[in-house]
């Protein structure tokens, strides 16, 4: 059920309230330049309100025939549900295809979090999720939302090989201000390219955001989550970020200097927050679209080394 006690006041539960729409006004004005000006989208899905007042919205877009990383909010003018686990069901052409379970995973950021589960589709088209829950331990929720699967993912797919892409790093820079629109400045991220990485033959870890200009709201946290990780597993993985921004520097001025990083165009990506997990053989293990938490990538290394 949505745990009403951790908002408090009625203060605390309108502050969260405009933080919500906040972040949701913000991710769908900055959609709209992407859309028109970058070649990026990160225009929220949503399904429809329920009658109880909840809706689903959707933390992964690019989805296609078969496996896929299938994360969720689900929402309501009380805030997000932060329920242990939901049941989910897969539907086409109302037909029920798959029924699992999906786990809520918390952010750094306080109060927030994704429903994460692995969904797989098999055929492309429109399809039907429902997601269910007891509210109150007494009232059974349906809440439900549509979406295309695609034939082919946009983005690069688990199996694949990853791009040999020349990145910019420390020693194309003066500073770290011409290599990130974060104030995260750690050297580790910005000392070799994807193509030398791969040349090494060691498994890497590469992440595409931007800090500071960035439509979807936990790309900051999403870096401080690969720097713990990589200071816990630095010898066996390299570390690899990519702003979106060609020119971070100068985005940070004026955005309407904004150029996307060639590597971006390169890497197919259609939203502005993804990580990939590459084997040391340069094959594509894992990808992750928009937020993942520290325990979900940390195991996924575990399963490669």
């Amino acid at each position: 059920m949505l745990n009403y006690s951790k908002y408090g006041t009625i203060s605390n539960l309108l502050k969260l309230v405009i933080c919500i729409v906040f972040v949701i006004s913000c991710q769908i004005i900055d959609s709209v330049k992407s859309e028109e000006n970058l070649g990026l989208s990160d225009s929220l899905i949503t399904g429809p309100v329920s009658s109880s007042g909840f809706n689903i919205i959707l933390g992964t877009s690019d989805l296609a025939v078969g496996t896929n990383r299938f994360t969720f909010a689900v929402v309501s003018q009380d805030g997000l549900l932060d329920l242990p686990n939901v049941q989910v069901k897969t539907i086409f052409k109302g037909q029920v295809k798959q029924v699992t379970k999906a786990e809520f995973n918390e952010w750094p950021i306080p109060e927030r979090g994704l429903y994460i589960t692995e969904l797989n589709f098999d055929r492309s088209g429109n399809w039907d999720v429902t997601v269910e829950f007891i509210r109150n331990s007494v009232d059974t929720e349906l809440v439900g939302i549509e979406f295309e699967v695609k034939d082919r993912f946009i983005a690069p797919a688990n199996g694949e090989l990853a791009f040999k892409s020349i990145n910019k790093t420390l020693g194309d820079a003066d500073s770290f201000m011409e290599l990130t629109t974060g104030s995260l400045y750690d050297p580790d991220f910005y000392r070799i390219t994807v193509s030398e990485a791969i040349s090494q033959a060691k498994p890497f870890v590469l992440v595409f955001s931007s800090p500071a200009f960035c439509t979807n709201a936990v790309c900051g946290p999403q870096l401080e989550v690969l720097q713990s990780l990589k200071n816990k597993h630095k010898e066996k993985f390299i570390f690899i970020h990519v702003d979106i921004y060609d020119d971070p520097q100068q985005v940070q001025s004026n955005f309407e200097n904004a150029k996307i990083s060639p590597i971006v165009k390169e890497w197919h990506l259609p939203t502005s927050l993804w990580t990939f997990i590459v084997g040391g053989k340069g094959q594509i293990k894992y990808r992750f679209e928009a937020f993942a938490s520290e325990s979900e990538i940390e195991n996924a290394l575990n399963q490669i080394y």
